[in-house]
């Protein structure tokens, strides 16, 4: 068992360790161990009666990871949907192991693990398409949503959430009735994040999605502290902006100067990653919102990050691909074209 890692439970079939701070948010429900901070929907009782993991994601939501060990159905793990706790795992032995870093598979004794130079030229070549393979041989990802099912010397994938259980028929008659049910999904979210944390740190910008974090925070009464990342150069410094979100909120503000890291600083801060990321600015500035929350004593780290995605800022043309698939009309292929045409002309 790797350093730092506490029991919480080890049956003949079973074993789950975790680090004190997943310990902390151990809760059973039903059959499934859930490691990670969740909260019941408002629609759901805490009394619910959960015997699948579709029941699982369709009753409980947050960040974490879901065991179930049965006695004749095997051992499952269920990954929600937001991903935001990483699960890896490989077949050692006889044993399948499933960890959130995958240094800590590479640390279990007799393994050896080598390049997967295939799957890391796909990587490469086409950076948009993502699965459960990573550029280590013999090291898989239990991708957001998805639940394994190990059953004696085989594991299955199956999807047990997925996006198009909510492209049915539009609930909104109107665009007000879009922007009732936007805020009100972001009200249930950052309340929720208001019960679990009291210390958090958010990362503001001046922009849309961080400025929403905050003020929801703020409406939620939680006690947060913000912190802004500028450079020199004025196309970076949103300071003015941030200085706006905070006063309304009437959060402090730290102010950090951000340096665009060297080659050799980056590589050196991603070792655990099975796979390479272009994400290289972003991690870099993760870095020092760590650095901050660290000292002072902070709980989570706040983030607009992937608000671009919510509201359909996308750099794939893929969704526009599924469009025309399903009706490919010539209004729809008007449509798309121009948004194409405006895709590559942003990433020109």
């Amino acid at each position: 068992m790797a350093a730092g890692l506490e029991t919480t439970i080890e049956t003949e079939n079973l074993a789950i360790y975790v680090s004190g701070g997943l310990a902390k948010s151990h809760q059973i429900l039903g059959p499934f161990h859930i490691l990670g901070p969740h909260r019941h929907r408002r629609s759901a009782r805490n009394d619910i009666s959960v015997k699948s993991s579709k029941q699982l994601l369709q009753s409980v939501w947050g960040a974490y990871i879901a065991i179930a060990s049965g006695a004749h159905e095997g051992v499952s793990v269920t990954r929600d949907p937001s991903g935001q706790i990483p699960c890896y795992y490989a077949c050692i032995g006889s044993t399948w192991v499933f960890a959130s870093d995958a240094n800590l598979l590479r640390n279990v004794p007799g393994t050896s693990f080598t390049i997967d130079w295939d799957e890391l030229t796909n990587l490469l070549y086409f950076p948009g398409h993502f699965s459960g393979r990573t550029a280590v041989t013999g090291i898989c990802e239990l991708l957001p949503g998805e639940t394994a099912i190990i059953e004696a010397n085989a594991v299955s994938i199956c999807s047990a959430w997925s996006p198009w259980t909510f492209c049915g028929p539009n609930p909104c008659r109107s665009e007000l009735d879009a922007v009732e049910l936007l805020r009100a999904a972001f009200r249930e979210v950052h309340e929720a994040l208001a019960d679990w944390f009291k210390h958090p740190i958010v990362t503001v910008s001046g922009g849309l999605d961080s400025s929403i974090v905050a003020t929801e925070l703020h409406r939620a009464a939680a006690k947060a502290h913000c912190v802004n990342l500028f450079t020199t150069s004025p196309s970076g410094d949103e300071r003015c902006f941030a200085r706006i979100v905070t006063k309304g909120c009437d959060y402090p503000l730290n102010e950090v100067p951000f340096a665009a890291p060297s080659i050799e600083s980056y590589i050196g801060s991603q070792p655990h990653l099975p796979r390479p990321t272009q994400r290289f600015m972003a991690n870099s500035s993760m870095e020092l919102f760590r650095s901050e929350s660290l000292s002072g004593c902070h709980d989570v780290i706040l983030t607009g990050y992937g608000g671009d995605s919510v509201f359909c800022f996308l750099n794939s043309s893929l969704p526009l691909l599924d469009l025309l698939a399903n009706n490919p009309s010539v209004r729809d292929l008007r449509l798309c074209l121009n948004a194409l045409a405006a895709v590559i002309h942003r990433g020109a």
